[in-house]
C-alpha cells in the first residue's frame, strides 16, 4: 500500500518488516537501495554492485529523503519511494548523473540496523527516542535529567518515578560514572537513552555514594538524596529534559561577571583537587584562566584581582603536574605563576621539583634555593634545598673529575 508521508514524499511498502522499532537519528542503519530518475534512467545499485550500503542516520551522510525514510522503516522492510528535488539534490543536482531539480524514484530495503552506539571504552548507548532539535550540552552545561539507575537484579534512583528531575552540571557535578557525562554530550533536548557500564571499564562506579540535586518544591526548590551505586555492570536510563549552556569569556559582561565566573570555576578546579581528580581540576583552571584573556578596560584594582586569580589557578595547576608527574607541564605552569608572582617559594619549589625529576640538577638547585630564602622555615622546602645542594654538589665534583682528566690528557 502506498501513502503521503508528513516528511514530504510519497512511500509505497512493498515487503511489510519485522518488529515495532524503526532507525532513529544517530543510529548506523545498512540497506540496498536502486536510485533512478523520472524517466527509469538508473544512477546507482547496490544490489547490482553486491553490497550494500551502511551509514548513520541524520549525519548528512545521505541526502535528506533517505536520511528521513529509514526512520519510518522496519527491518527487512522494502519500499518504493519519490523524492522532490528539495529532499533530494536540489538545484545544484550531482552532475554529470544526477541533473539540477531532479525528482528521484527509488526502491529500498531495510536490511539491518542499530540503534546502539559505541561511545568507546565499553561503553554502549542505546538510543530509545530522538529529541526534536540538534544542539548538544556541553562542557559546563547545567543540565536538567530523568535518570534511572539499575542492574541485571536491583534498581537503585528512579527519578522518572520520583516525578523530579535531577539537576547535574557537566564537569562541575559528581556522577556515578563520568560516562553518564560523555553521553549527555552526545545528546539532544527531549532525547533518550539507555548507558550500559562494564564493571571494570574506566567508567565502573567505585560504589561511591552520590549526593544527587533533584528538582523539589516551590518551598524548597533543590533537594539532595544520597545514592549509593556498587561496583558491577549497571543500566543508565537517561532523559535529557532541558539544559542551558555556560557562557564563553568572550560573551560575559562587564569585569564583576568575569570575576564571578572566573573564581567559582577555580573553587570548582579546587574541589576536584581535593578529590584527587587532578585532571578534572587542570581543566576547570584553564577555564578561570581564559575568561581573562577576554578583558576590555580593567582599572589597576581590578587587573590586579584578576591577576591574582590566574596566578592561583597557574600554581594550583603546576600541583596537579606534579601529581600526574606530567614535569614539563609542571615546569611550565610554575614559570607562568612566577611570571605573576616571582616571590612566590612554592612556584620555586615546584618548578625545582619537577627539573629535578627531569635530571636538570643546576636550574632545579637555583630554584629551590630562592625557595628556601623566601620560605626558611617551610620544611618540605628545606628538605628538598638540602637535597638539591647535595646533588648539586656531587654533579659539581663529576664535572671537575671529569675535565681534569681530560686536561691531564693533554
Amino acid at each position: 500500500f502506498s501513502f503521503w508521508m508528513e516528511l514530504g514524499f510519497s512511500k509505497n511498502i512493498l515487503r511489510e518488516g519485522q518488529g515495532t522499532t524503526s532507525p532513529l537519528k544517530g543510529c548506523s542503519a545498512t540497506i540496498h537501495y536502486l536510485g533512478q530518475l523520472e524517466d527509469g534512467t538508473t544512477f546507482d545499485d547496490t544490489l547490482k554492485l553486491g553490497r550494500p550500503f551502511k551509514f548513520n542516520v541524520g549525519r548528512a551522510e545521505v541526502i535528506v529523503g533517505l536520511d528521513n525514510l529509514v526512520t519510518t522503516m522496519k527491518k527487512g522492510e522494502k519500499c518504493s519511494v519519490v523524492f522532490p528535488p528539495s529532499l533530494a539534490y536540489g538545484e545544484s543536482g550531482l552532475p554529470p548523473f544526477i541533473p539540477s531539480q531532479a525528482t528521484l524514484k527509488f526502491e529500498v530495503e531495510l536490511v539491518d540496523f542499530s540503534n546502539d552506539i559505541d561511545l568507546g571504552s565499553d561503553l554502549i548507548k542505546t538510543l530509545l527516542s530522538n529529541g526534536p532539535e540538534w544542539e548538544r550540552p556541553s562542557y559546563e552545561s547545567k543540565c536538567t535529567v530523568h535518570l534511572k539507575c539499575y542492574s541485571s537484579s536491583e534498581s537503585y534512583i528512579n527519578t522518572f518515578e520520583l516525578q523530579r528531575p535531577a539537576v547535574v552540571t557537566i564537569g562541575v557535578d559528581v556522577l556515578f560514572s563520568s560516562g553518564i557525562e560523555k553521553c549527555l554530550k552526545t545528546m539532544s533536548k527531549g532525547e533518550r537513552a539507555i548507558l550500559s557500564v562494564k564493571q571494570g571499564s574506566s567508567y565502573a562506579p567505585i560504589g561511591d555514594t552520590v549526593a544527587m540535586k533533584l528538582i523539589g518544591s516551590e518551598e524548597s526548590p533543590e533537594e539532595f538524596v544520597n545514592v549509593t551505586i556498587p561496583s558491577t555492570d549497571l543500566y543508565f536510563e537517561i532523559q535529557l529534559l532541558d539544559f542551558v549552556k555556560e557562557r564563553a569569556g568572550w560573551e560575559l559582561n562587564g569585569y564583576e561577571e568575569k570575576y564571578s565566573q572566573a573564581l567559582q570555576r577555580k573553587n570548582d578546579g579546587n574541589q576536584f583537587f581535593t578529590r584527587l581528580n587532578y585532571e578534572a581540576a587542570i581543566k576547570k583552571y584553564k577555564r578561570a584562566i581564559d575568561i581573562f584573556n577576554y578583558t576590555t578596560e580593567f582599572t589597576d584594582e581590578q587587573l590586579k584581582s584578576s591577576e591574582q586569580i590566574t596566578f592561583t589557578c597557574y600554581l594550583n595547576m603546576s600541583a596537579c603536574y606534579l601529581k600526574l608527574t606530567q614535569w614539563k607541564e609542571a615546569i611550565k605552569a610554575s614559570t607562568k605563576a612566577l611570571e605573576l608572582d616571582d616571590k612566590s617559594a612554592k612556584g620555586f619549589w615546584r618548578r625545582g621539583t619537577a627539573l629535578m625529576e627531569l635530571g636538570e640538577i643546576e636550574r632545579a638547585y637555583k630554584d629551590m634555593k630562592v625557595a628556601h630564602q623566601l620560605s626558611p622555615k617551610d620544611a618540605q622546602v628545606r628538605a628538598a634545598y638540602i637535597k638539591l645542594q647535595k646533588l648539586f654538589q656531587e654533579q659539581q665534583k663529576k664535572e671537575q673529575s671529569t675535565f681534569q682528566s681530560v686536561f691531564e690528557q693533554f
